[in-house]
């Protein structure tokens, strides 16, 4: 940006001529970025701008609702919490999962360049102004003259006086904190609703009420997952897939060797709520050249620790547990998976071959 070029002389410009007066005057009218604005974090904003709202549309229902309340409309943690039912401490915990599962998001979304100089860069420098700039469009807060209406339409449809309403509730919510009556609180109720519905998350609470817990069978989380997986590093270098995890999960493992496939990219994948793992592609070099592999990293140690939300079956973990065997399953949506260790690291691939276990090169 010559702008930021322009800047930046100017500004050493003026170190090394202290004592000289300027050849130039600096037109004090024009306009230039604030000089601790860099260029990189402006360009990141600029170029979230695209980005930003498919990461953001990725994301659960309430993740979208949280993002809303407290980064469009400003709300504090005590104050979202009073909308999503939740105590205020779990909302400011859920709040930075968010942020850090959106950052991910566009990183899975960002060409090889870009998710380079956003991992070069602090995240508080461009995530928060990012969000503001690219959502605000589309989300924009709730008018000056929202309130006053929904509480005229609230005191219409009932017939009772507010002190009446009040003196009926609850004494736990009459000495709460915010020692709010009850049309308070059907007015947030009422709020929430509407930016649900403007933000295009009309179906959340019916799909909160009808949710079924989501399978835990980590085959078809995988599976399911495979097709949608893209490289957060492009690269057919083995090592440098491996520093990536490192540097990204602190993970150390040897990445499997698949004859007549190479590698052409690794990323990080949220295979279950709050659960992260790496993720490597292949592509078929020889025969099938549209062929692709997609191989997934697990350790025992993970799955204890989220034994809840990722599982392996007792007949799987038994036939891995030896250290030269391949465990196959044929899916009925024509994929097939196939799970093996390395010693604690367990790896599951994912493809449309039927003998990928012929290929694996075991360490």
């Amino acid at each position: 940006d010559r702008r930021y070029l322009l800047q930046l002389l100017l500004e050493v410009h003026q170190e090394q001529s202290q004592s000289h007066p300027p050849l130039f005057a600096q037109d004090s009218t024009a306009t230039v970025p604030p000089v601790n604005e860099s260029i990189s974090t402006q360009l990141v904003q600029d170029a979230l701008k695209g980005v930003m709202p498919l990461a953001f549309a990725s994301l659960d229902d309430s993740d979208r609702a949280l993002l809303i309340l407290c980064e469009i409309e400003r709300l504090s943690c005590t104050d979202a919490s009073l909308i999503m039912g939740s105590d205020s401490k779990t909302i400011c915990t859920r709040l930075e999962e968010v942020k850090q599962q959106l950052v991910e998001r566009i990183l899975q979304s960002s060409s090889a360049s870009l998710s380079s100089l956003i991992t070069q860069i602090p995240q508080d420098s461009w995530l928060p102004a990012a969000i503001q700039s690219a959502l605000k469009t589309n989300y924009k807060p709730s008018t000056s003259t929202l309130e006053s209406r929904i509480r005229a339409a609230v005191s219409k449809r009932t017939d009772r006086r507010p002190s009446d309403l009040l003196s009926r509730t609850p004494s736990a919510l009459r000495n709460s904190r915010s020692q709010k009556s009850v049309k308070d609180v059907l007015f947030r109720r009422v709020l929430t609703l509407i930016l649900i519905l403007a933000a295009g998350l009309s179906g959340y609470i019916g799909s909160e009420m009808l949710r079924t817990p989501p399978n835990p069978d980590l085959i078809s989380l995988s599976a399911q997952q495979a097709k949608r997986i893209k490289p957060i590093l492009s690269t057919t270098n083995r090592e440098e897939a491996e520093d990536f995890i490192i540097n990204h999960l602190d993970w150390r493992l040897s990445l499997p060797v698949i004859d007549g496939s190479t590698i052409e990219g690794v990323g990080i994948s949220e295979i279950a709520s709050g659960v992260r793992v790496p993720v490597f592609l292949y592509r078929n070099q020889e025969s099938r050249p549209s062929e692709k592999v997609t191989l997934y990293a697990f350790t025992y140690a993970l799955l204890d620790e989220f034994q809840s939300q990722i599982q392996l079956s007792s007949e799987t973990l038994d036939a891995i547990a030896e250290p030269d065997f391949i465990d196959s399953h044929a899916l009925r949506s024509g994929n097939n998976v196939f799970v093996w260790r390395d010693a604690n690291d367990i790896f599951l691939a994912v493809t449309d071959e039927d003998e990928l276990q012929t290929r694996i090169q075991r360490q």
